[in-house]
This record gives C-alpha cells, sequence and structure tokens, in this order.
C-alpha cells in the first residue's frame, strides 16, 4: 500500500487503517461520527515496532465512505514523509466529513440528473469561484437554484424525450416566481444517455475541486452543498451514467412566460388543493429564448452583480 502504510482487521471485524507517523507523535483532533483515531505503537510481521496512526472505522454504515478515504490517503501519504502525514490527513477528513456514512440511496438517478444540471451550469455558464458558488442554493427548494443581486436562475435538466420536444417539471408555485430583486433566468438542459459520452456527475464534481483545490473555503461550501444533495464521492461508481448535452439554453422569465405562481391564482388555491406541480414544455418557451451558448449570456464575467 506504500511505504509505512498497511490495512487490517481486528478481532471485532472492525477495518484500520495504520500509517506510519513519528515516535511521539499525537492524532489529529476529529469529530467524525463512527471513526476513531489513535496514535500506537504497533508490531507489523518482519518489520521493526513502529508508531501508527491507526484510524479505526467503528460503524458498518461508514465502511464504504472509510475504504474512500483510505484509497485517497495511500494515493497521497506514500510519498509524504511520516512528520508531515499528520497534517495530509488531518486535512482529508476535513474534506471528507461531509460524507461519512451517507446512504448509497440518498441520491436517486432523477435526483442525480438535476444535481448534473446545475453543475453543468456552474462550470459552463459561470466562472467557479467563492461568489458564484455561495450564490447555489440548489439544497433549498424554497428559493431558485442560483441567487445573486442581479440574477436568479432556476435549473432544470432532463434526459428524456426527443430532439426538440423538451418539458421540465415545474415543483410548486414558487420555482418561476419572480425573485424580491433581479431578473429570473430559466437554463434547460436536454441530455442523452450515451455510452460513448465523457459527460457523467462524478467528472463534473471533480472538475469542480479541482478547481476549488487552492481555495478550501469555498471548496468547503461546495462539498457541504453536494452532501445535502445526497451526493458522496464514496457513493461515485453509482451515478457513472454517461450522458451526451443535446442542448443547453437560457431563458428570461419576465411578462407572459408560461407558468403558474402565486399571483395565478388572486383568490388562493382552490379548497383541498395543493403540491401542484406541472409540466412546462419548452417550445412553448422560444420568444424568451436569449442564449444558447455561455458566451452569449448576458452577464458573462459579473454575473453575481456586484
Amino acid at each position: 500500500m506504500g511505504v509505512g502504510l498497511w490495512a487490517a482487521v481486528d478481532a471485532q471485524r472492525r477495518v484500520h487503517l495504520l500509517i506510519q507517523v513519528p515516535p511521539g507523535s499525537e492524532a489529529p483532533p476529529q469529530t467524525t461520527h463512527g471513526l476513531s483515531m489513535t496514535v500506537t505503537v504497533n508490531r507489523i510481521p518482519e518489520r521493526v515496532d513502529a508508531s501508527y496512526l491507526d484510524l479505526t472505522c467503528l460503524s458498518e454504515a461508514g465502511v464504504s465512505t472509510f475504504a474512500a478515504v483510505a484509497a485517497e490517503l495511500c494515493s497521497t501519504l506514500g510519498p509524504i514523509s511520516p512528520p508531515a502525514r499528520l497534517d495530509a490527513v488531518a486535512d482529508a477528513l476535513v474534506r471528507w466529513r461531509w460524507f461519512w456514512g451517507m446512504d448509497s440511496s440518498a441520491l436517486s438517478p432523477e435526483d442525480a440528473v438535476g444535481l448534473f444540471g446545475e453543475l453543468w451550469f456552474l462550470l459552463r455558464w459561470i466562472d467557479v469561484n467563492a461568489e458564484t458558488v455561495a450564490g447555489w442554493t440548489g439544497a433549498d427548494p424554497s428559493t431558485h437554484d442560483f441567487q445573486w443581486p442581479a440574477y436568479s436562475v432556476e435549473v432544470k435538466a432532463s434526459a428524456v424525450g426527443s430532439v426538440g420536444n423538451v418539458s421540465h417539471t415545474i415543483n410548486g408555485l414558487l420555482q418561476l416566481d419572480e425573485p424580491s430583486v433581479g431578473t429570473l433566468y430559466l437554463f434547460s438542459l436536454h441530455l442523452q444517455r450515451d455510452d460513448l459520452a465523457a459527460n457523467t456527475l462524478p467528472v463534473l464534481v471533480d472538475r469542480i475541486r479541482a478547481l476549488l483545490r487552492l481555495d478550501p473555503a469555498t471548496l468547503h461550501v461546495f462539498l457541504s452543498a453536494i452532501a445535502d444533495r445526497g451526493y458522496s464521492p464514496a457513493h461515485a461508481h453509482h451515478h457513472e451514467r454517461r450522458y451526451r448535452v443535446l442542448a443547453e439554453e437560457l431563458y428570461r422569465v419576465d411578462g407572459d412566460f408560461p407558468r403558474l405562481t402565486a399571483s395565478s391564482f388572486p383568490d388562493g388555491l382552490p379548497a383541498g388543493v395543493s403540491n401542484i406541480r406541472y409540466s412546462l414544455a419548452m417550445s412553448a418557451c422560444s420568444y424568451w429564448l436569449t442564449a444558447t451558448r455561455p458566451e452569449d449570456a448576458s452577464w458573462r464575467g459579473h454575473v453575481q452583480g456586484s
């Protein structure tokens, strides 16, 4: 596994990762539920006794995440000298704390398509930085997916239907309602399953993580957001569906744009009616189409409205 790195299973069938560290080292502080870290002296067969940071998975529910963390540590710690390993482990656990013990079924295939659409928009249509990531509110169903002082954007992605025949499900009366300030846009992404395509949800996540690697604070905001949506890198293999992008379109939502909002029912909803969902055919929205390429969007370079 690398110099001074060992995997083990104890008598209680708990899994361990042993990382050799200098004598007298102290385990970094951590509050991850289901994980313990101690520094102990261990005897590895045919090896001299040495001090090891012992990472132990305490719960069966966390085994898949523990395995992913262990794999990452083994790939990064090998060339790192033992004195520097404690800091590297602490940094890795901070990055992974959002995902510990997550259920692999937390993100449904339908929700994964929705998350794909939002990350595609973040990557392709706006710059990935602290302001744009802070404006991503997709985990809050009561707001639009992206919100900045001058612009709000609701993102819809569909992986069904034929070319030119796209419809999106609008959930409730708030999704296309006017924002309190600024202009509302609807971003429509039309996808098609294609085993030869390169676009997957894990690929998008990894690209954004790479862009934010020099901004730990914003990276943590991003990781927390995808965890709130049910995505975990430990379960990335569940979301390897490949998509070809057929169309990406940006619509300005104003005036007579076809939609239902609270103002559509000035006297309130009829008695007994709740949880309104409706299908919006994008073929009926061509009048409000403003861009089909990121470079044609009016906000390019100043989306946050500053």
